[in-house]
């Protein structure tokens, strides 16, 4: 489905429409384990880990955008690609001498004003985000992601362990991108500090202009960040009473647990939250997993 304009006498200015064909292909592995089997002691081990791999190639798109496909925000839409696939200005880095940011340059874009060109290795780089290059810069599609659980059991008490994981793919940190803006006054990243200060600095943190932060706060491949994570989705600890202990309250089953949800969180910058898309773009101002711990009671009439 692609957003296409329309008359405006409709009422409106663009409809959604089916305009191309894509395949999605995927494979999915289930895998349980008894580790340890109940024994003398009546303790048991079961572990549990489940995965998935996915793939998506566009197969048809309208005739007048085969050769040049459709952009479509930080995507750009071609046959042969896939939907998930970035497309953004290819960033270099920092200029050493001038703190200015610096991307690859675009032979074939037109000359703005005030554009400071350089070379450095060989690559022509530019610092205005107008020239930069548009190329290919990743996948939001993970190599891999699922979950495994840890259960154990051992004289009346139970635990489980639940972790979420994803390995590869990229995720825009349009959050980050907000935080390292410095011309309104608001809040700023850590990183800033690592800004460049000085004529020699080695950073990738371009220096704080206020009449340039269009330039350094560009949507670009700076501000790709691995998509892996790694979640303690949630713990539970509990114990079920016996039956002798609970019979003078006349109950047949009692179980106190406590349980306790995102404990922690690790990704590749503090605070991401690449659970949030699919597609690997974020809402600025999203809160990442919120902790919660829970005391029940399982009570059996």
């Amino acid at each position: 489905l692609f957003s296409v304009p329309i008359a405006r006498e409709s009422g409106y200015s663009s409809q959604n429409r089916n305009i191309g064909k894509m395949v999605n292909k995927g494979l999915e592995f289930d895998l349980n384990v008894d580790i340890v089997k109940s024994n003398s002691n009546g303790f048991e081990w079961t572990f549990g880990v489940n995965g998935t791999l996915f793939s998506n190639e566009i197969t048809k798109l309208p005739e007048d955008s085969r050769e040049n496909g459709i952009i479509s925000g930080s995507k750009k839409l071609l046959e042969g690609r896939s939907i998930y696939d970035f497309w953004l200005r290819d960033w270099y880095g920092v200029d050493p001498a001038t703190g200015e940011p610096l991307y690859v340059y675009d032979p074939e874009s037109e000359e703005t004003p005030n554009n400071l060109f350089t070379t450095i290795d060989g690559v022509d780089l530019t610092n205005n985000q107008n020239n930069a290059l548009f190329a290919y810069s990743g996948s939001s599609i993970p190599d891999v992601y699922g979950a495994f659980t840890n259960n154990f059991s051992f004289k009346g008490f139970d635990l489980s362990i639940l972790f979420a994981y994803s390995v590869g793919g990229k995720i825009y940190d349009s959050n980050y991108q907000s935080l390292m803006s410095s011309d309104d006054g608001s809040a700023v990243h850590i990183d800033i500090a690592n800004r460049w200060k000085q004529p020699g600095d080695i950073t990738d943190v371009p220096k704080v202009s206020v009449n340039n932060d269009t330039n350094i706060i560009a949507t670009s491949d700076r501000w790709l960040t691995d998509a892996s994570f790694l979640n303690l989705r949630n713990i539970n600890l509990g114990y079920t009473f016996s039956k002798a202990a609970i019979q003078p309250l006349g109950i047949s089953g009692l179980r106190m647990y406590v349980s306790a949800e995102n404990l922690f969180f690790v990704s590749a910058r503090k605070g991401m939250n690449p659970l949030e898309t699919f597609n690997g773009t974020q809402d600025v101002g999203l809160y990442p997993p919120s902790r919660i711990m829970t005391l029940g009671l399982n009570l059996n009439f």
